[in-house]
């Protein structure tokens, strides 16, 4: 979606016995981005062509009906309510459990929302000491890794909550018990389509968060089997030799 809003307001006539004045009505609206556009300008998002005017303000009135005037657009510029975004506490590992893990923060902007991804597609080695397996700010926010495969766990909230206090912990869950993982977390400022994040002075110093899930890790069965299977043939083959020699 675009980020503008575009005012349209809309004059009901005097059409009622007891009605003795105009009524203005005004919504809000936000335009849908143009795809197809490499380098959007400004001017661009915020303006409509003149046929999709006339498009919509006819759809505008069939679902209106005829007692509205549809007014012309006035078209705004979006702002964020608050540009900038930072982290007031960095994101640590708070707590885990066998299947998941809880990370808390801080940030300075209430408008936007906080994402972390869980991975462990590399050893947490790998993932500290080479940016090239570091997911971007915008993959977090997407739930991806570095290659744009879906992460272990991922999830993203809000910076605060409906009465407007701020959010201090994010859980992520659907982990495997006793398994080894890292956590890369990030902030936006809220903006419409196209965020600003919280950006590190380098990826050097974008390191994530590791820690291990609690429990031991549980055996793969199909290693068992292949284990019983070898050691039944191996007495099989046993008795074979024995037989042979007795007989």
């Amino acid at each position: 979606m675009r980020n503008i809003d575009v005012m349209k307001t809309y004059t009901a006539p005097t059409a009622r016995r007891l009605q003795t004045s105009t009524h203005d009505y005004t919504w809000t609206a936000v335009l849908i981005a143009d795809r197809s556009s490499a380098s959007p300008l400004t001017s661009d998002i915020a303006s409509i062509s003149s046929a999709s005017e006339v498009s919509l303000k006819a759809d505008i009135k069939t679902q209106l009906g005829s007692n509205f005037t549809v007014g012309d657009y006035l078209p705004s510029a979006y702002a964020p309510t608050q540009q900038s975004v930072n982290w007031t506490t960095s994101p640590a590992v708070a707590s885990k459990t066998s299947s998941s893990v809880t990370i808390s923060f801080g940030t300075d902007n209430n408008y936007g929302e906080v994402a972390c991804v869980v991975l462990d597609a590399r050893s947490q080695s790998e993932y500290e000491t080479n940016n090239n397996y570091k997911p971007s700010y915008e993959q977090v926010f997407l739930g991806l890794d570095a290659n744009h495969d879906a992460a272990n766990s991922a999830k993203k909230i809000d910076s605060a909550d409906d009465a407007g206090t701020a959010m201090t912990e994010i859980t992520l869950d659907g982990l495997e018990k006793g398994s080894p993982y890292s956590a890369f977390c990030t902030v936006t400022n809220g903006a419409l389509v196209w965020p600003g994040f919280f950006m590190y002075n380098s990826y050097d110093s974008y390191v994530p968060l590791k820690f291990s899930t609690e429990g031991t890790k549980d055996t793969d069965d199909d290693d068992d089997d292949s284990a019983l299977l070898v050691s039944s043939n191996i007495v099989a083959i046993c008795t074979m030799i024995a037989a042979l020699i007795f007989n």
